[in-house]
């Protein structure tokens, strides 16, 4: 009977302890496996938010290199086109330089002087050309009582018509002519570049 309530008792307390070691297993299982859910919720954010910055940079980069290129193809472009310009036009004065070589030349002065010689029928206008054209403007102007001058700057042909006293100011000079060209040309073109 001892031997047998010492056994109970032990059985007793055997099973008591195995409740105790399953709960306290159970416990820790649940609080382990709880931390370890916390853990992957932290790293998955973590990780979530590593990827949305890079992403970000990422996208930042690749923009600030679209925008570079842009600028760099836009760049590129605008001197081409200033070259292009520059050699289109180098050709069109070399041709008004041959233009004024021409028997067509004296008669285009004598078009472009008539619309002026009313204007300028006074003393003190003064015609300024190109040498190789004051004999021809001298010829063309003979009526009026102007003073002729060679220009200082390559005016490449016509004239520039001046009387300081009456104010009166005309530029008739195929470089005139040429750079109210140019600005049409560059003011038209620049609108399909910019």
């Amino acid at each position: 009977m001892a031997n047998d309530a010492l056994s109970k008792f032990a059985s007793a307390l055997f099973s008591e302890a195995t409740g105790k070691k399953l709960s306290s297993v159970k416990a820790y299982n649940t609080q382990m496996q709880k931390e370890l859910e916390e853990q992957e919720k932290a790293l998955r954010k973590k990780a979530e938010k590593a990827i949305a910055d890079y992403k970000t940079r990422y996208r930042y980069e690749i923009s600030l290199t679209l925008a570079r290129r842009k600028n760099e193809l836009h760049t590129a472009l605008i001197q081409n086109r200033g070259r292009v310009f520059d050699e289109v036009f180098l050709k069109v004065t070399e041709n008004l330089q041959a233009f004024t070589r021409t028997e067509k030349y004296t008669a285009y002065l004598e078009k472009e002087m008539q619309p002026y010689t009313e204007i300028f029928d006074r003393a003190g206008t003064e015609c300024i050309a190109m040498e190789a054209d004051i004999p021809k403007l001298k010829e063309l102007f003979a009526k009026w009582p102007y003073t002729f001058a060679v220009s200082k700057k390559d005016i490449i042909g016509g004239f520039i018509l001046k009387n300081e006293e009456a104010r009166l100011y005309v530029d008739c000079s195929l470089a005139a002519k040429l750079e109210e060209q140019k600005d049409k040309f560059y003011s038209s073109s620049g609108l399909i570049i910019e």
